[in-house]
């Protein structure tokens, strides 16, 4: 209902005449926001409420960006609109929310970030962008007011979203449990959970390998150098950045320490092979 509501007032903006706005008006003015506002509060029971149940058993906060990806999806009905709108949610929950969440039990920690530089290299694209704005926004204004301004938004905002990727990148590490290995890289970088049985080799590499379906999770892939390659027995989907998702048996992503990594996962797979 909430979907033809919102499509309906959509297309009566559009369709009918300047005259005839009064009771479209009417709606934006009082209804929309109450829509909006309801929206709002049953976004904050279901965390809540989720929240609550899983302190009472002990069980460690999920992972915010997944949590709110599967509560979006539920409230939308389209995985790939809550795909989107989790997202922008989490774009400020890394940026205002104290994000350093406990880790399941039994599981092994691994960064990403400490070899390849990746913390120095996002404050120098933010200041990039922030120059290149300054300057363009000055150009934009001798010729349309509007424009300028809706183009500085759209950068201080991708600002926004390199500044709460670098902090979820220290949030976000990857994660070995008992029967799965979740991968993740950052906000923007992707993320994926695979089941330890369904992996078929891992390798150290040195060189990014060539294959079309090969899915590298992370956000500068020119900058960031992968050396490690996971080959999959079935293929699974992988989560990029905005609701985009890739189907692949080969994913390419950075560990720290690729050789612990390395012998940790071996192990894994052989204990669940017997």
């Amino acid at each position: 209902m909430l979907r033809v509501f919102i499509a309906g007032v959509f297309l009566a903006g559009i369709l009918l005449p300047n005259n005839s706005h009064s009771l479209l008006k009417i709606i934006k003015t009082w209804i929309s926001p109450i829509i909006e506002i309801s929206v709002i509060i049953l976004l904050v029971k279901r965390f809540y409420s989720t929240t609550k149940r899983l302190k009472a058993t002990n069980t460690p906060s999920p992972d915010f960006l997944i949590h709110c990806r599967m509560m979006m999806t539920s409230i939308c009905g389209s995985e790939k609109i809550g795909s989107v709108l989790a997202s922008e949610f989490a774009v400020f929950y890394y940026i205002f929310v104290n994000n350093k969440k406990p880790v399941p039990r039994n599981s092994i920690v691994f960064t990403y970030h400490k070899e390849n530089g990746i913390l120095l290299i996002i404050p120098v694209f933010i200041s990039l962008f922030i120059i290149e704005t300054i300057g363009l926004h000055t150009l934009f204004l001798q010729w349309n007011r509007t424009a300028a301004w809706i183009l500085t938004g759209l950068s201080l905002y991708s600002c926004l979203q390199l500044f709460a990727h670098m902090r979820a990148i220290k949030a976000r590490p990857i994660l070995l449990l008992e029967n799965s290995i979740h991968l993740r890289n950052g906000l923007l970088g992707g993320d994926a959970l695979i089941d330890i049985k369904n992996i078929h080799k891992v390798e150290i590499i040195k060189k990014s390998p060539q294959a079309a379906d090969a899915v590298k999770l992370s956000l500068f892939k020119a900058l960031e150098n992968q050396n490690i390659q996971l080959q999959l027995i079935h293929p699974i989907k992988v989560n990029k950045a905005f609701g985009i998702t890739r189907k692949t048996n080969i994913i390419l992503f950075k560990v720290d320490d690729a050789k612990e990594f390395k012998n940790r996962l071996e192990a894994a797979i052989i204990s669940h092979h017997r």
